[in-house]
Formats: C-alpha cells, sequence, structure tokens
C-alpha cells in the first residue's frame, strides 16, 4: 500500500481505455511500482548480486534475481508471445498510470509497454528463459516491419506508407505518393568526405516537383538534397549553416512513368550527375561538399521538408567512396560486382509486415527519432542470449 497515496498512482484501478475521470478515481490495493520506474531494478540489484561485499552480505544473490525476473514475466507481462505487451505495473495491474485530467495526459492500460525494448529487462533473460523468448519474439516483429539492407552493414531502413509492387527493375520495388517515405535514421555512419548516392525512381507527374534524397542536419539550413524539378530536370542542392554551397542542375530531362537510374557520385573536388548510366551535363555552383558536415538527424527517401514524391523507387545503394563513369554504366546495367566502401544496399524486394509496423508503431511508440526506442533497438539482440 505504500503507493495508494501517490498521485502518479492514483487512477492504478482504472483499467477503462477511455481517459479517466476525476469521479473515477480509484487506487489499485497493492499496487507495485511501475514498469518504467522498475527498470532500475536492472542494472542497481545485478551490480549488488555482483558486489555482495559491499553490503556485507549477499541479500540479493541468484534467487533473488530469478525472483526479480519471474515478476515481470509472470506479473507484468500480458502472457501472449506472439504480441508481447506489459501493465503498467509491476504488480500486474493494469490502472492509469500517471493520469492528469486536467492536463488532459495519462498513460492508458499497456502504456508503458515500449520499456520492454529500452528498459534492459532483455538481461533478465539469464534468469527467466521465457524473458528471452520475449525478446526473440520482438526482434521478429521488429525486422518484420523494417526494409532490409543487404549489404550486410545492417542498416535497415523505416517504411511509413508506400505499397510494394512486385514489378520493380529488379525483383520488387516501393510506391510512394507525397509524405511516405524510407527513413534511415540519424546514423552517423552514413556521413563521408566522399561518396555515391544511386537509385531508379519514377514519378508520375502529379506534383510539380518531387524531392528524392534529403540527407539532412536541419531542416531548411543544412542538407544534401536531390530533386526532380518542374522541367524535367535532375537537382543537386548542399547548403551549410544556410548557405548554399553545392548547387547543379542536369542538363538531361526525365520523363514520367518511365524508369530512370540516377547516380551522384563526389570525388572530393566535386560533384558529378549521372542519369540512365550517362554524365547528365549538370551546371552550376559545385564543391568538395558532401555529407560529412552533417550531423545528421535523418535521411529521408522518397521526400524532404518541401515535398514528396509521388512515384517508384527501387534498387537504393550508398557509398563512401565516388564512382568512375564505367562503373556508374556497369550499374545501370545490372553488373554491380564492385562494393568496396559500400555504407547500404536496399534493393527492396520484399514487402513489410504493415500490422507489425503499426503493432509496434502503437504500442511501443515506434518513431524514428534520436531519443526514442528506435534508436536503443540494435542492443536488443544482446539481451536476446542468457
Amino acid at each position: 500500500d505504500v503507493w495508494r497515496d501517490h498521485p502518479d498512482y492514483a487512477w492504478s484501478g482504472y483499467e477503462g481505455l477511455e481517459f479517466p475521470k476525476t469521479s473515477e478515481r480509484v487506487a489499485a490495493e497493492d499496487c507495485g511500482w511501475d514498469v518504467s520506474h522498475a527498470r532500475r531494478f536492472v542494472p542497481v540489484f545485478e551490480t549488488f548480486r555482483r558486489h555482495p561485499n559491499w553490503l556485507g552480505r549477499p541479500y540479493f544473490g541468484e534467487k533473488f534475481m530469478e525472483q526479480l525476473s519471474n515478476q515481470l514475466v509472470y506479473g507484468a507481462f500480458n502472457g501472449d508471445f506472439e504480441w508481447p505487451m506489459l501493465s503498467n505495473y509491476m504488480s500486474g495491474h493494469n490502472g492509469w498510470y500517471r493520469a492528469d485530467p486536467q492536463a488532459g495526459f495519462g498513460y492508458p492500460p499497456d502504456g508503458l509497454t515500449r520499456v520492454l525494448l529500452d528498459g534492459g529487462y532483455g538481461f533478465w533473460s539469464k534468469y527467466n528463459p521465457d524473458m528471452s523468448r520475449i525478446n526473440e519474439r520482438l526482434w521478429e516483429v521488429i525486422q518484420s516491419s523494417l526494409q532490409k539492407d543487404a549489404s550486410g552493414a545492417g542498416r535497415s531502413a523505416i517504411q511509413y506508407g508506400g505499397q510494394w509492387l512486385f514489378d520493380g527493375v529488379r525483383g520488387g520495388a516501393l510506391k510512394f505518393s507525397n509524405d511516405e517515405h524510407l527513413d534511415l535514421g540519424a546514423d552517423s555512419g552514413l556521413r563521408s568526405t566522399t561518396g555515391s548516392i544511386g537509385f531508379w525512381f519514377q514519378f508520375d507527374d502529379s506534383n510539380l516537383e518531387d524531392d528524392l534524397i534529403n540527407f539532412w542536419e536541419s531542416p531548411y539550413t543544412d542538407y544534401l538534397l536531390i530533386r526532380r524539378m518542374q522541367g524535367g530536370q535532375l537537382q543537386v542542392r548542399i547548403e551549410q549553416n544556410n548557405e548554399v554551397v553545392l548547387d547543379v542542375i542536369s542538363a538531361v530531362r526525365v520523363q514520367p512513368a518511365t524508369w530512370h537510374h540516377v547516380l551522384v557520385s563526389q570525388d572530393g573536388e566535386q560533384a558529378t550527375l549521372y542519369i540512365d548510366g550517362l554524365h547528365a551535363g549538370a551546371k552550376g555552383l559545385n564543391s568538395s561538399f558532401w555529407t560529412d558536415h552533417l550531423d545528421l538527424r535523418g535521411v529521408w527517401i522518397s521526400k524532404s521538408h518541401w515535398n514528396g514524391h509521388s512515384g517508384l523507387i527501387d534498387e537504393l545503394r550508398i557509398d563512401q567512396r565516388s564512382m568512375s563513369p564505367v562503373e556508374v554504366w556497369s550499374e545501370y546495367r545490372g553488373n554491380v560486382a564492385f562494393d568496396d566502401g559500400l555504407l547500404g544496399y536496399w534493393p527492396l524486394d520484399s514487402p513489410i509486415d504493415h500490422q507489425a509496423f503499426e503493432w509496434l508503431s502503437r504500442h511501443y511508440d515506434a518513431n524514428l527519432h534520436t531519443s526514442n526506442s528506435w534508436s536503443l533497438l540494435q542492443f536488443l539482440p544482446v539481451f536476446i542470449s542468457p
């Protein structure tokens, strides 16, 4: 009953899905810690277990750690190994947490579930094998909701909307409309002083302009942008601190409803734009700038902060070295045997599991952002094996 008078627990006994009213205030009997704050148990008690001499005797040994993990798995866990979620409280109570009717804020039943990803509870797999089952299933769901990186670098992309089509340039492709896009995230490993960006695309001419690739630190002042302009030319534009440092526009024009291969290569002196395997005759302000000056906050495929793209994207690859004209022609012809410096390759040959993505978005706050759980997912496999 230690928590009964705490305002965060005032509606812990109310498990309705509608936001609680003041009249429905009821605290649950024998309610335990909320599962978010209880994540502190993981490092604290493991530290005490490993260093019993600090307390003078082994208060918190293997048996105690088993009991903690059992409380999470058999108390807070919903028991569904297919779609694992947590009640809001370690005791198994699933009422509202930290509800404030005046502010209109609070965590509904299962509202703290995301701590299964970023709370470190997976470490308790060593004390309870069912914790391993939960984490293994979560990893499966996560992987099924992402577009895979075939380069081996592990840079899976989050797909926001879009329709998968089986008849791409080679294998499948993605069809996007306006704000639908892929996000490669705030990945500093995609920064380089030299490099190349290659992809196939179509546009349906429903937009005046289509923004195709956007590496960005600040939406309107620090970015690299590849854009299809109104007249069919392609533009490569880089800004640093709101100053244009590279801006070239192709002489070649692309046509709607037609697959075009685009590759931009930076050799450390200037950027070169190729369309359909050939030099595109781009002119304008050229320079040695590339992506290394950006503290990346996101890499968007098929949109920017200005325009979306209505059409198809396929066979995206990013390299940390420039490409020769021979290599560009080879890539255009589909003979991509070189992989020196490859940072990521997304063939887009398979659809994602939209049910898994929507479930993660709803229950795990799964938006790609530097401050939330998606940026911590790479640590999850460490916790799977006991």
